[in-house]
């Protein structure tokens, strides 16, 4: 299958953001600091502790108020920019990701639905997405009409309890990921217009997955499954079936067993 349509349009509108399209295996550093105001924090041992402490001693008003994880990365996103923390003891294939993972979160979560109000209200509404004012009803009213999100981005990194997401988080977190797939190694590079892929060609691009483009090795198996889900098994009895249909005519099956006689 090919990218879902605003997987496909959020990625190309990046790459028109940043001016270039980087060559593979993709490192979107660079890229990142072209298209947005967007600060990338290396930080060794990262979790929620470290990134309130990285953000009080700079004096950064963003507390998280979260109980303490360790984390892959994070992102704090404000005036059409930001902060990406990024775990710096991770593999280069995972940095590589969770920076990915988390360029997907910024362009989903919050530049995507700024640039939407934009289009509809005008750039000052841009001051109800910082925070800075609460909307006109005028603007309450078009957001509805249009269906515009409307409002100050909450992050997503809330947590029932330890190791559950709510649904609503959940879903953010597989977008995230699939348009960070894209962002790193696009659909259309992969499946080159081939609608399935034989037990080898599946072994070979899995292999390109992480060799040519980069990805983790789980990530990678993730992903192709979603691009040309591997063939589901029939049911017993099904296959079964299958193999009396294609049995001989002259042959017959002693009843309540499976043994067969010519």
């Amino acid at each position: 299958m090919n990218a879902p349509l605003w997987v496909h349009d959020l990625a190309a509108a990046f790459w028109c953001q940043a001016g270039v399209v980087e060559p593979f295996p993709r490192q979107l550093r660079g890229a990142i600091r072209r298209a947005f105001p967007v600060n990338i924090v290396d930080l060794g041992d990262l979790s929620v502790a470290r990134i309130q402490h990285w953000l009080a001693v700079r004096g950064i008003g963003a507390p998280l108020n979260l109980p303490d994880r360790p984390l892959y990365g994070c992102m704090i996103a404000h005036d059409d920019g930001g902060l990406f923390f990024i775990e710096t003891h991770d593999s280069a294939e995972q940095k590589r990701f969770t920076l990915a993972h988390e360029l997907a979160h910024f362009l989903r979560d919050y530049w995507q639905p700024r640039r939407q109000a934009v289009g509809v209200l005008g750039h000052g509404v841009q001051e109800v997405f910082d925070g800075k004012r609460l909307p006109s009803t005028e603007e309450v009213f078009h957001a509805q009409l249009r269906r515009v999100p409307l409002g100050v981005h909450t992050h997503l990194m809330q947590r029932p309890r330890p190791g559950q997401v709510s649904p609503r988080v959940g879903h953010a977190e597989q977008e995230a990921d699939r348009l960070a797939c894209e962002l790193l190694a696009p659909a259309q590079h992969i499946l080159a217009g081939r609608p399935e892929l034989s037990p080898e060609q599946r072994a070979r691009v899995r292999h390109q997955l992480v060799t040519d483009y980069g990805l983790p090795a789980e990530v990678a198996a993730t992903y192709l499954e979603q691009l040309a889900p591997s063939p589901r098994q029939g049911e017993p009895w099904l296959a079964a079936l299958r193999q009396i249909c294609n049995e001989p005519s002259n042959s017959t099956r002693r009843p309540g067993t499976g043994e067969w006689r010519d």
